[in-house]
């Protein structure tokens, strides 16, 4: 039932696939994976209010469902509330600090707004946990360009690399670096 309610979104039938949907729930109430992917189908059809009221359902029954804390996150920087997005990042990372994704997330939110050492700082909390993962050292890369850091992005890219030299968004990351250095042939390379 899910599958095909999934499907029904896809092929941009709202209305039966939330039906869908809301069947899966009735038929388990108690399953919080249904709630949690009927939150996300309203969330892709902007039904934030929705989408939230789900949420809210799932978390006044545990408050520490670390999915629902961070699909509310997303709707509120959605809604302009970056704060109380950083609010529920903090609570998920209270609850599991080794919580990679929300670091990440919590990372290119303090980015966005222009808090680019708190940024580099969720990041290296991550790679703590976990320090050759390439995805984090792109990011801390990406950061460190945004922040005008060149050098230090130059550094944190080739990290990155160094861990899997093929891939693509690092590549592509080493080449807006090498740009942004105005070393327009590496760039090019890179590219």
């Amino acid at each position: 039932m899910k599958q095909k309610a999934w499907s029904l979104l896809d092929a941009n039938h709202p209305d039966e696939a939330l039906q869908a949907f809301r069947e899966c729930i009735d038929l388990e109430p108690n399953n919080t994976h249904h709630l949690i992917e009927y939150a996300v189908a309203l969330y892709k059809l902007q039904k934030l209010d929705e989408s939230l009221a789900v949420l809210d359902d799932i978390l006044s029954r545990d408050p520490h469902h670390i999915l629902a804390l961070n699909n509310k996150a997303r709707i509120l920087i959605d809604r302009g509330k970056p704060t109380d997005a950083l609010a529920l990042y903090r609570t998920i990372l209270n609850l599991d600090p080794k919580h990679i994704r929300t670091w990440i997330k919590a990372a290119q939110l303090m980015a966005s707004l222009e808090r680019f050492d708190k940024a580099d700082g969720c990041i290296q909390e991550a790679l703590a946990v976990s320090p050759t993962d390439p995805e984090l050292w792109r990011e801390r890369a990406i950061i460190a360009r945004n922040a005008q850091k060149l050098e230090d992005a130059l550094q944190f890219i080739q990290n990155a690399l160094d861990q899997k030299t093929t891939d693509f968004d690092s590549l592509r990351e080493k080449a807006n670096i090498l740009a942004a250095l105005k070393r327009f042939p590496q760039a090019v390379d890179a590219y």
